[in-house]
Formats: structure tokens, sequence, C-alpha cells
């Protein structure tokens, strides 16, 4: 237990739910009688161990236990069963409101809360102007909270809180009410108090800053633990969810995409170095399965998986369709390796309709994206497909792949490192459906 900050072992809240204010004052009256109420499990059975250190992301939607998990570890709320463990101080940004006296002063709550974590007033004192500094809301702090905003309130509730140099920092959801300055401001600071070997909780909406920031991530779902792991496994599975009502596959997998061994017997594409998908993890409808991508030099159609120039490049995505797609959308994008998407594309983006897919038992498809490689920085970049049919506001997704294909830019000459200025210069989207140019 010593290597662990924080310990959540068979955690369970429940709240009692009343039709009526009158059945709650039955109850009360007649507590050996009928029971008037409803067991609302904001939190069931929840278990798992985060180690000091570690930065640990908390996602779920809205009414999925977060704030309640939240709220009992910071001592808010009492559990109904089960047992947690906190190592350390413990300094909490909950929602508005929390540890906070509105109708004291904010130079007064800033001495309130670090008395609540056990400061004497001149350790607060030493650390005041830092506080105030970083709040930056001027002639405010010597007014009562209650006439702040709730971005002024999100300042001082910040600056407090990572001032104080925690053993545990929570928070929850808080950042998201200030300006984008002050968001930026504070998740550059948290990298300070990672380095500071800060144990940090997070809850929040924001996949990128859970990828960004993150050494391991929860996902909470009707007050269950639905799944741990990486940050970027989870997530992924997640935003499948919360989209389309399914997830990705439990295991990750980060390896490369194994080859084709075998001939399929489809002369007209076998000039195209098609790796299979079979291994990524993918989500969708149905209605079509990509089976294979490969990404070549546009004029050779030899395979790539360096890019060391700015040159024309072939996307070719190879698929089955099951049903008939009678507004096809097929596209791509390619992310870097914390999952944030850099560039990409799909036919109705670009304006080029497709006609009709039509079902065909045994019959592959291909499509090709033909563009110059932007000027992006170097590294490793992942590809993610898709086949889905409708519009880009209303669509069906039938098969998603994750990390199709993993791609590594490595341009030596300066001048192509602008940044992340992404520009595709010209792109052609060609189908077999309709051109004839793979059975030459």
């Amino acid at each position: 237990m010593a290597e662990n900050s924080i310990t959540v072992d068979h955690l369970t809240k429940i709240f009692h739910l009343f039709d009526k204010p009158t059945d709650r004052l039955k109850e009360a009256l007649l507590p050996f009688g009928k029971a008037y109420h409803r067991d609302f499990y904001a939190l069931n059975d929840v278990s798992f161990e985060i180690k000091k250190g570690e930065t640990v992301g908390i996602i779920g939607k809205n009414g999925a236990g977060k704030s309640t998990l939240l709220k009992v570890l910071t001592g808010v709320l009492t559990s109904s069963s089960g047992q947690y463990f906190v190592d350390g101080k413990v300094a909490s940004l909950l929602e508005l409101g929390t540890g906070f006296n509105p109708e004291m002063t904010g130079i007064e709550n800033i001495y309130l809360f670090g008395s609540l974590i056990g400061y004497t007033h001149q350790q607060m004192k030493a650390k005041i102007e830092s506080i105030i500094e970083f709040a930056e809301i001027g002639d405010f702090i010597r007014q009562p909270v209650k006439t702040y905003s709730s971005g002024m309130y999100v300042r001082l509730a910040f600056s407090v809180t990572i001032n104080v140099e925690p053993d545990v920092l929570i928070i929850d959801e808080a950042l998201s009410v200030g300006d984008i300055r002050f968001q930026l401001k504070c998740y550059r600071n948290l990298k300070e108090i990672q380095a500071r070997g800060t144990t940090i909780l997070l809850v929040t909406h924001d996949t990128g800053a859970v990828l960004s920031y993150c050494s391991s991530a929860i996902w909470l779902e009707n007050g269950k633990v639905k799944a741990t792991g990486s940050p970027k496994n989870i997530c992924k599975r997640y935003l499948s969810f919360m989209t389309y009502g399914v997830t990705t596959n439990d295991e990750e997998n980060n390896s490369v995409c194994k080859e084709r061994s075998a001939d399929d017997g489809l002369s007209a594409i076998t000039a195209i170095p098609f790796e299979t998908v079979d291994h990524c993890n993918s989500f969708g409808d149905g209605g079509a399965k990509i089976t294979g991508v490969a990404v070549c030099c546009a004029k050779t159609r030899s395979s790539l998986h360096t890019i060391d120039t700015i040159s024309p490049v072939s996307l070719f995505i190879e698929f089955e369709v099951y049903q008939d797609i009678y507004q096809p959308i097929a596209g791509f994008f390619f992310s870097d390796v914390k999952g944030n998407a850099i560039f990409g594309s799909n036919n109705i983006y670009r304006g080029i309709p497709f006609p009709p897919f039509r079902a065909q038992i045994n019959k592959k498809e291909i499509i090709e994206f033909k563009f110059t490689f932007p000027r992006i920085r170097n590294g490793d970049y992942v590809l993610t497909v898709a086949i889905a049919e409708g519009s880009l506001d209303n669509h069906i997704q039938h098969h998603w792949v994750h990390d199709a294909f993993v791609l590594k830019v490595h341009i030596p000459t300066v001048e192509h490192q602008v940044g992340n200025q992404i520009i595709l210069e010209e792109i052609d989207i060609r189908c077999p459906t309709y051109d004839q140019k793979y059975c030459e």
C-alpha cells in the first residue's frame, strides 16, 4: 500500500431517491416501516490503485459517478460501503463553491483554504504573493468571492490549490470554466507539478487533455469501472462508445499490421502492397469491412513506411461491401502519437460523390487518395481509415479502423519543419466503382 497514493477497494455510494417530499418525511417518522425510497448506485463496487507520482484521467459521460468518486476521496461525501486510502496531503479543485466561504474576501479564503489542509497562518503568508500573482484577478482579491465571476473563482481556486504543494492533487472539470489563456497557463503548470512527483487525479470530458497529460486512464460508466488502461486505448474506446454506442476491441494492439501473406486471386490489384488490418482496433455497423491499407509512392506504388521528402503519396483503402451503400463516404486521417488528429480528408469534404457501392460476395473494392504529403514535424504518425454512409452531419459508420498503418516522417531539411501548418496542396480521389484504372 505504501507504493500507492490512492487505493480504492470495492467503494459503493448509494443515494436514496424519493418520488415526493412527503415520502421522505414518512420514512423518517416510521424508520422501521415501509421504505418509500429507491436506491441509486452512484458508485457500485469501484476498485483501483494509483501509484505515487502518476497522473490518472477519469472519463465518462455525465452521471457516470466521476464527481461522486472525487467527493468521497476528498471527504465531502461518505461512502455507503467499501474503503479507500489516500496517502499524503490532498488539495482538490472540485465544482465552484467547494472550500470557499462566499462572504469572505479572496485573501481571507486563501488563509481559510490553507488552514483546512494543515498550514499555519505564517506558512500561508509566505505563499500569498505567488498565489495572487498567478490568479491575476487584480483588486478583486480584496472583495467577497460571492462577487466573482466563475472564471475569477477558478483562477483563485487553482492558484491556491497548486501553491500549497499537495502530495495528491484532485481536479474535477473546473479548468473548463476559465478563459483559454488561463486554461493553457494551468495545463503548463501541471507539467511542473508532475515533475515534482505529485499524484494527480484529473476528471475531464476533454480526451485531448487525458492523452496529453495522463499516464493512465479510468473509464466510469453507470457507477462502475468499465475499463482501465493506457490513455490512448481508453480514449479510443470511450469515443467510439459515445459516438456510435459500441466500443473498439478490448485489447490494445500497438504492433504494425502484418503484411498479406496469401495470394487472394485478385490479379488486378496485386501491384498494390496492401497490409491487413485484422489485428487493429475497429468498430462499425458492418455494412462494409476494410480489409487492407497501403501507403505508397504515387509513381512507383512501392510501399512507404518512412517519408523522407515532400512527395506525392497514394493511400489505398481495400474493402468489401456486404449491403448496398447509397451515399458512400470514405475517409482517413493521420494522428500523432498523442492521438491528436493532424490532417485528413474524405470524398464528401472534397466534393467528390461516389455512386452507390453494391453488395458483392468475395469482391474487393479499392479507393485511392492521392496527394502531396503535407509539411509536418518529424515523428511517428498513425493512420485511421473509415467507410461510412450518409452526410457529414448525419451518417452511419460501417467500419472505422484505428491505427491501420504507422508512418515515420523524417525530413532532414530545415525548411520543411514549419510547425503545424497543414496544407494538402491537391488531392485526387478515385474509386473503381466508376474508374477502371485498376483493371488495366
